[in-house]
């Protein structure tokens, strides 16, 4: 099976290639992401909710738990990275996320901005989680306290495009 690989080394099955692909980005995820930042997005619309949960639906799959299988088994992800999918995984659970999400953006590794990945000694497991339908998990997900917010960052998180850090200059 062939992946596509994200921004910040989260991937997703993809049918019909030839071999695993990087992607800039999931461009429904970037649309929502800048529609929530912006405050363009009518957050309680069921339009802009809708969007949401059906974006997550498609890269999720129906099944999260192979989802979260394709993670656990992707060597590039540890670290960070795979800290803030734990953390994701408490919240959905009941949990509180241990460091908030715009935090965990700007510190999260990304394909191709020099950040060095640390060896796959250093990583962490993924903690066990279990619901297994992601319609179950995206309910649990919602029902939460902001948690559609929290879903939009996260989606974000996994399968955003790379954030954009402008480069100081010195005169």
């Amino acid at each position: 099976m062939n992946l596509t690989v994200y921004p910040r080394y989260f991937v997703t099955p993809v049918k019909g290639a030839d071999a695993d692909r990087k992607s800039d980005g999931d461009e429904e995820v970037v649309d929502l992401y800048a529609m929530y930042m912006n405050r363009f997005a009518k957050r309680d619309s069921w339009d802009f909710q809708d969007r949401v949960l059906s974006t997550a639906m498609r890269l999720f799959g129906t099944d999260f738990r192979k989802w979260l299988d394709f993670q656990r088994d992707n060597p590039k992800l540890m670290g960070l990275n795979q800290e803030f999918l734990n953390d994701t995984l408490r919240f959905i659970e009941g949990g509180v996320r241990q460091v908030s999400y715009f935090s965990w953006i700007e510190i999260m590794n990304e394909l191709g901005d020099g950040s060095p990945i640390p060896p796959h000694s250093q990583s962490t497991s993924l903690r066990p989680f279990g619901m297994k339908e992601t319609a179950q998990v995206l309910q649990a997900w919602c029902r939460r306290p902001r948690g559609l917010d929290d879903l939009v960052c996260s989606l974000n998180a996994f399968f955003g495009s790379r954030r954009h850090i402008a480069q100081s200059q010195n005169p």
